[in-house]
Parts: structure tokens; sequence; C-alpha cells
């Protein structure tokens, strides 16, 4: 069904002081990401600078030491939960056709963004995102990220993402809680829906740093995801699809977003007092030509703002989101 499942073996990499594995469903828990809630055998920890390749239903991971190991393919296990967790999993019952693939509650969802397309890939996007204060009150996750998806889908907005519509984003992302409940941590993400998620080595970041994002496509079905801080430290991982014929993911990467999302945020006090800015924003094209974005505010909003957060597009390099 999809690509990843548990890791057996590898080294562990530091953890989240998050909240970020709350839901056990018939046994089976799942972990936030920053598409949703996701079977937690289907996420992974991997160490900065891994190489991950799947060749058929073969995933390995190579890791900076020469180590290599491999991971078996993301299915739900016997129960059957889905690998996103929707409201009917949590025993609602579903009245319709949008019951049964609207997800939970406690996930907020993208509260705001700026998406802009370029048909028919975008082949890098580097930026600079900023690290703003420490929220007052602890939500149970709060997402920041630059990030290219395949498909335009919009996580509580669009409807789920199909095995005939697979869906895939690779995204340096800022996240709060981090390590300790009072910093805030970056690393790199790579997510599908039915397929799992990988994660690099998680980092602290802090007020006011600049974080350097960068996803830069590095071969046909491959591309390179890093956040780099302003001491130099790094979290990267680079993700490479050997088979396009079984699922066309990272053969093209067309839809652009800057984002705020939160699991479990309440209002004003979850939220940062300063905005965060995704500043010097260049994106490119085939051929590495550059391409001006004109970037649009929430073209598909959410229904339920928690304070008074709004998205400011300052020109095509620079997309600002305030809180307060």
């Amino acid at each position: 069904m999809g690509l990843f499942v548990a890791l057996a073996g590898l080294a562990a990499v530091a953890g989240s002081a998050a909240q970020d594995h709350l839901k056990n469903i018939n046994g089976d828990s799942y972990t936030a990401t920053p598409a949703g809630w996701v079977l937690s055998h289907c996420v992974h920890d991997i160490p900065s600078d891994a190489q991950i390749e799947r060749n058929g239903t073969i995933v390995t991971v190579a890791l900076a030491s020469g180590e290599t190991r491999s991971i078996p393919a993301c299915t739900p296990k016997v129960n059957g939960n889905a690998v996103l967790r929707r409201h009917n999993e949590a025993g609602e019952a579903p009245t319709s056709m949008r019951a049964r693939r609207q997800l939970p509650a406690d996930y907020n969802g993208w509260l705001q963004y700026a998406a802009f397309n370029h048909t028919p890939s975008f082949e890098s996007m580097t930026n600079l995102m900023s690290t703003p204060d420490v929220p007052a009150a602890t939500p149970q996750i709060l997402y920041l990220f630059p990030g290219l998806q395949n498909i335009d889908w919009i996580p509580k907005v669009d409807p789920e993402p199909t095995q005939g519509t697979p869906f895939d984003i690779i995204q340096p992302v800022l996240q709060y809680p981090g390590i300790t409940p009072d910093a805030w941590g970056v690393r790199s993400w790579y997510v599908t829906v039915n397929a799992g998620a990988l994660r690099s080595t998680m980092l602290e970041a802090k007020e006011g740093d600049d974080i350097e994002c960068n996803m830069t496509r590095t071969g046909k079905l491959s591309w390179f995801i890093g956040a780099k801080l302003p001491d130099g430290r790094s979290t990267n991982q680079k993700i490479s699809i050997m088979d396009p014929g079984v699922i066309e993911r990272m053969k093209v990467q067309p839809w652009a977003y800057v984002t705020l999302e939160c699991y479990g945020c309440t209002g004003c006090r979850t939220y940062p007092k300063t905005p965060v800015s995704f500043s010097d924003i260049k994106l490119y094209g085939a051929n590495q030509i550059p391409v001006v974005p004109t970037w649009l505010a929430n073209p598909k909003p959410q229904p339920h703002q928690l304070c008074t957060e709004a998205t400011h597009i300052k020109g095509p390099d620079e997309v600002d989101i305030s809180f307060q």
C-alpha cells in the first residue's frame, strides 16, 4: 500500500517535547505530521544526511556512516486502521462522505498559507524562515514551513487523496515545542498521506534565527530537503524514487506554499506574538530558470480562525504570517 514502516534497529535521534503521539485507536498509535495524524509505525526518524531510495517495494536508508538498512512497506495493522486518521476512526458515526474523510477536530489544519502554482514543476525552492518568540501557552504542536507538493491538497479543506491520486510534500519545518518545551525545533520532512513519512534529526532553533530552507531536485525522481541554522548546523534528507511506473511521486512538484499549521491551538496564547517571515524566496523551473511567483493568500481558507492570524504578501520574494 505504501512505502514506510517501523525502521527496526536504526539509531535513535533526538526526540521532541511535543505531544505528537496522542491517538490510540483499536490498538494503533497515531503521530502528528505536517499532513495530519499518521499511523506511528509509518513515521520514521532518519538521521540527517541519510539517502533514502525506493526501488520497487524495497526502501533502503543509506546512513552517512556507510551503513544501509531496509524499510518494509507501510501497511495498516491487522485492525485495519487507515494510514491517515479520519473522524470515523475515532468512533464518530459518519453521516456523509465528507464526514468519512474529515480529519479530527484536534487537528486545526492549515490556518494561514500562501500558494503559487508553476506547471509542469518547480526544480528548486529556497528561502529564509525566521524563528519567532515562544508562545505563552503550549499547543499540542505548531508547525511553520515552506513546502513543495505534487498536487494542490489542503488538509481539512480538500477531500483526502487516494491511491489513485498519490500525494507528497517536501518541507523544512519549524515546530513548537521542539526538543525542549521552551524552544523551537527544526527538521526536514517527506510526507505522504497513504505511505507514511520520514523526518530528519531535530535541531533546536532560537528566537531570531533565520533558517536557510532548501528543496532542490537532484535527479529525475530525486530531491534534497534541508534546513540550515545560522551557526552552520543543518538537518537534511535525500529522497530518490526508482520506479516511477508504480507511484509517480517526486516526478513533479508544481505547488509551492508557505504555511502556518497547528494541532491543539486554542487561541492567541498558543501563538507567537511576532510574525514569521518567509523572505528571500527563490523559485526555479526547468533548466534552473527563475520563476517569479504571484502568491495567493488562503485561496481555500480554513473556516475557523483562532486569533487574528493573517497572511501578508509583501512581494514575490517575501510572505509574512502574523498571529496576533
